[in-house]
């Protein structure tokens, strides 16, 4: 209305500034980023406000006119659309993750204490070393950066691969990184040296996707690509031990802690778990309407977490591949989702160019930490769980220190 454009969706506009002004008690204009360009209401709230409703009024908001409600009918049918979850969404968490407090988890918030830059385009993968001393970036300009997680001093470029480096793992032992590129090769590097210990060539497709199982020698190494092809290596030998497949490019894997099952994600619209050891397919976990991006799986091995361009995160119980919870607020693609050490959290790096913190015991944002331009691509979590890294299309990555109180 302000710019002149008198149509009904401006006045359900209104409704929906009017809404956040009763929800969080301050003038609207407190509760807007003009610098992200983006309403930040949720992060003002005192009170727990349901998932349904912050979808309803995050529509009402929105800026584009074809994506906003075009009339009172449209926004009274979500309303009235809430259910009571079935029996089959209702779970008993782990111990882990109901032992701290409400009050110390409903003021958890993050402050950006390092923006790293040096890259010359997006980045598309961060990792931190188990022993939390390093963190890994690696770009679309076809190289490595690692920086010193504490101080964000960069250490050391690592330059080798011919073409975007789209993943990136740590040995269990912190000593060698492994990185997977769209030039179909697996480099392994000596992080006391800077230099290629050795290199695993697949000769099929892009390596999109790696992973290090969590096994005491972390001998193992899963990749996966475009080629639909899910691959397991031995990392000492680089001798590939079995092939596994989706139905469409995989885009993510992920091992158990214990070491006895893997999970990947791919384009197919699903997850599949396997048994490490024989290679059967244990279950397919179908829910998700589009690509699955990331996943990720609780350090008790009890939970998995899927973010997809469907703009949703599940959650499911991998002893029986149940759908647990499904968590809404990203207005765009999951990129990136992890767990924390104590298995009471779960980050998300969007599209939208957010980080969303939620608590897993109820689904519920804790924060939302915004400072990204544009994508999130990558997200990882110091083994402390007290600082977080971000890497983003906008050539920069950031570290988060996680605060409560």
């Amino acid at each position: 209305q302000t710019v002149g454009k008198a149509v009904f969706a401006s006045d359900l506009y209104s409704l929906g500034v009017t809404c956040i002004h009763l929800l969080t008690k301050r003038h609207p204009l407190d509760v807007y980023s003009v610098a992200d360009a983006a309403w930040v209401w949720q992060d003002y709230l005192s009170n727990s406000v349901s998932e349904q409703l912050i979808q309803i009024i995050n529509k009402l908001l929105q800026h584009p006119l074809k994506k906003r409600y075009q009339s009172a009918t449209e926004v009274l049918k979500d309303l009235n659309s809430g259910t009571i979850p079935d029996s089959s969404q209702i779970f008993v968490l782990p111990q882990a993750a109901v032992e701290q407090s409400d009050s110390q988890l409903i003021t958890l918030r993050g402050r950006c204490i390092h923006t790293l830059k040096g890259h010359l385009s997006s980045i598309f993968s961060v990792a931190i070393s188990p022993d939390g001393q390093y963190l890994a970036s690696g770009s679309f300009d076809n190289t490595i950066k690692l920086w010193n997680l504490e101080t964000g001093k960069l250490l050391r470029t690592l330059t080798g691969h011919s073409e975007p480096v789209l993943a990136l793992a740590f040995s269990p032992n912190s000593q060698i990184l492994v990185s997977g590129s769209v030039d179909d090769q697996i480099k392994l590097w000596d992080l006391a040296t800077g230099s290629v210990q050795s290199t695993i060539t697949d000769d099929l497709d892009a390596v999109v996707s790696l992973a290090i199982a969590i096994s005491p020698d972390g001998q193992l190494l899963a990749t996966g690509g475009d080629h639909q092809k899910l691959k397991i290596w031995q990392l000492s030998t680089g001798k590939l031990l079995n092939t596994l497949s989706h139905s469409r490019g995989i885009n993510t894997v992920a091992f158990t802690p214990d070491g006895q099952l893997l999970a990947s994600g791919s384009s197919d619209n699903t997850v599949r778990l396997w048994q490490l050891s024989s290679g059967e397919l244990l279950n397919t976990l179908v829910g998700h309407a589009r690509d699955v991006n990331s996943i990720a799986i609780s350090p008790d091995g009890q939970l998995l977490a899927s973010g997809s361009s469907d703009n949703t995160i599940k959650l499911w119980n991998i002893d029986r591949g149940k759908l647990l919870k499904t968590l809404k607020g990203h207005l765009d693609w999951v990129r990136s989702v992890v767990f924390s050490p104590d298995g009471q959290l779960l980050i998300s790096g969007s599209t939208d160019a957010t980080i969303k913190l939620w608590r897993v015991s109820n689904g519920k944002i804790l924060s939302t930490l915004r400072g990204h331009k544009r994508d999130v691509n990558s997200i990882a979590i110091s083994p402390d769980g007290q600082t977080l890294a971000s890497g983003s299309r906008d050539r920069t990555i950031k570290v988060w220190q996680l605060l409560k109180g």
